[in-house]
């Protein structure tokens, strides 16, 4: 949202600076990864009712949030039938409706508060899965039920390759480029990280910049090559002789 111009940094920092972001987590709760579609995640959950899907990242993976113990319980229950799980090294809420009683101090002084700007290009929305809307108090309200929804990012890089855009940039490190490949096993596409903790940053940047290329895009390649600076030399001292001025004392 900073980067595509609704916000501005500087306010968005500021934000920060002044919010208590230890106020937006439930305590107790915990998130899985299942390494399944939804819909299985759905049928494994449905005898927890203290459970919710938070995040479908793709078509074989799915974040559900809860209690610790029904979330032990599923996790259980689907590595027995061979499903790969992971219970998250952290706590939040976030993407569920259980973070809605937490939310006063953020609606109040958090990012619903901001400055809007007009885009300079289009950002979309995960929970949404459809570009922000135009009207302000909308998208504010928007920025609030990016808290307390789901993630649906399958659903927002279908929409966005039915809009024609085939290529995908992850600018950060992560395995954001490996649920888009997921979500699009089988349709034309790229998905490359622009960084990587695998390798140097440079190295990868280059690797995106030509994948991007490859594709068609027009990258500035000099940016990776900055230009050379020379230094004049320093004048000769005039008390040397001038057979001596050059010699490497």
């Amino acid at each position: 949202m900073i980067t595509g111009g609704l916000f501005a940094a500087a306010d968005f920092e500021a934000m920060l600076a002044r919010t208590d972001l230890d106020a937006l987590r439930v305590p107790g709760v915990e998130f899985a990864v299942l390494g399944c579609p939804v819909e299985r995640a759905r049928e494994a959950i449905a005898p927890f009712p203290e459970l919710v899907v938070s995040h479908e990242n793709s078509t074989n993976q799915t974040v559900v949030c809860g209690p610790s113990e029904p979330v032990a319980d599923v996790v259980a229950l689907l590595r027995a039938k061979n499903v790969i799980c992971q219970v998250m090294p952290f706590r939040s809420g976030f993407h569920t409706p259980m973070l809605a009683p937490y939310l006063d101090q953020f609606r109040r002084d958090g990012v619903p508060s901001l400055p809007l700007h007009p885009p300079t290009v289009p950002v979309w929305s995960a929970t949404t899965a459809r570009p922000f809307p135009g009207d302000p108090a909308a998208t504010r309200e928007l920025c609030v039920r990016h808290l307390l929804e789901p993630v649906r990012f399958r659903q927002l890089v279908t929409a966005l390759r039915a809009t024609g855009i085939r290529s995908f940039v992850q600018m950060g490190s992560g395995q954001l480029a490996s649920l888009v490949s997921d979500t699009l096993r089988g349709a034309d596409h790229l998905a490359v990280a622009a960084n990587s903790d695998r390798g140097p940053g440079m190295e990868q940047l280059r690797r995106a910049a030509a994948a991007l290329w490859v594709e068609g895009a027009e990258p500035d390649f000099t940016a990776f090559d900055p230009p050379v600076t020379t230094t004049a030399p320093e004048p000769a001292d005039p008390e040397l002789p001038a057979a001596l001025a050059d010699f490497p004392c």
